[in-house]
């Protein structure tokens, strides 16, 4: 009995701690507000300050603005490309960044052990990409590709009753996992495009960069006066829903030399349908390393996790008995120079014509 107390007291100041309740507000207001935090958590406004900018991130955490790319009039779409054998990884590399600059590519990440690399392209409204890169394929670049939009995506915040604080590590109690509610976050789809214009994209794209950037700061770097940015920021960006939600993810060392202390993850269950991939949804969005999901229109269920090595064998075991049968397919993203992501594709949108998506001026300017 003594002992059973004692965790729930553990458990209850994991959950119940500043950190957790900082973080928790954060996904709901924002982490700009530092006072408006303070009223939300009841924690003086210094210590507020102090634990976003200092605590977290030295814990391994950051925090992202996600865009609605819906709503910005975009469609994700993820493909899987496969360069020709005699294709280097610095030519890969290189027409990789070059999609981005000219042709919507906004992440890269070469997956191991295979060597193929999975790209994530936002796409205009019934834009082909097929003829893109059937045109690569032409060129003797890539020897084989596939690509399918996504109808369904979340991003995901970290769960704070799962990570000690203290300690600054985690601790998951993976009976307990099993029985947790699903997350409140709610799958993202397909909606009308709002109207914007090009100072909301930078807006967009300066929040995706660092979403604890101060209003001053970004109109510092975009040049616009500080009423007009205000009245984007609110009536643009906040009322029209263009940044979806603010994630605080565990990303470990990943920047560091330590990259062995974490597998980025992409896995992949194919062929469920709709319906039942809400279901493998249900349970991969309960573990706390899982940054983000996406359904697919080919009905394959896809998530990005980022798991520390040493929970690696307990997370595929829980997966394993949740999931039953099912085919789990799971590759590694190589990070040292294999994996890049970039912010909405602002430069591919113009003042009269919105979004320009011209096949053909991207296979001339890729050979350029």
């Amino acid at each position: 009995m003594i002992m059973l107390a004692k965790q729930q007291l553990i458990e209850r100041r994991r959950a119940e701690g500043p950190e957790a309740k900082i973080v928790r507000a954060i996904q709901e207001a924002g982490p700009r507000n530092v006072r408006l935090l303070s009223r939300m958590t009841g924690i003086p406004v210094e210590t507020v300050r102090y634990k976003i900018k200092q605590q977290l991130g030295r814990f391994g955490f950051r925090i992202h603005a996600e865009p609605n790319l819906w709503k910005l009039g975009l469609i994700p779409h993820w493909a899987k490309l496969s360069f020709e054998n005699g294709c280097s990884d610095e030519l890969s590399v290189s027409i990789l960044r070059r999609l981005n600059e000219i042709g919507y590519l906004t992440y890269f990440g070469r997956v191991v052990p295979n060597g193929y690399y999975l790209a994530q392209f936002t796409l205009p409204v019934n834009a082909d990409y097929n003829e893109v890169l059937s045109q690569l394929k032409s060129a003797h670049l890539l020897r084989d590709y596939s690509i399918s939009e996504v109808v369904a995506s979340r991003y995901l915040s970290m769960n704070p009753s799962y990570y000690d604080f203290l300690k600054g590590g985690w601790a998951v109690e993976w009976e307990r996992l099993s029985n947790e509610t699903q997350t409140s976050e709610k799958m993202l789809g397909r909606v009308d495009p709002v109207r914007l214009d090009i100072q909301d994209l930078l807006i967009v794209k300066e929040l995706q960069k660092d979403a604890m950037q101060r209003v001053a700061e970004i109109g510092s770097k975009l040049k616009l006066p500080s009423p007009m940015l205000r009245w984007h920021m609110q009536k643009h960006v906040s009322d029209l829903g263009l940044i979806s939600n603010y994630s605080v993810r565990w990303m470990g060392d990943i920047d560091s030399t330590r990259q062995h202390s974490i597998l980025l993850t992409w896995l992949t269950v194919k062929g469920l349908g709709n319906k039942d991939a809400l279901k493998v949804s249900e349970t991969i969005s309960r573990i706390p390393f899982t940054w983000s999901e996406y359904i697919l229109r080919n009905g394959d269920y896809s998530a990005v996790l980022c798991i520390p090595v040493e929970e690696a064998t307990s997370t595929f075991s829980w997966m394993r008995r949740q999931l039953g049968s099912l085919d789990l397919q799971v590759g590694f993203f190589e990070r040292n120079g294999g994996t890049e992501n970039y912010t909405t594709p602002y430069q591919m949108y113009t003042k009269d014509n919105g979004w320009v998506f011209e096949p053909r001026t991207i296979e001339e300017k890729m050979f350029d």
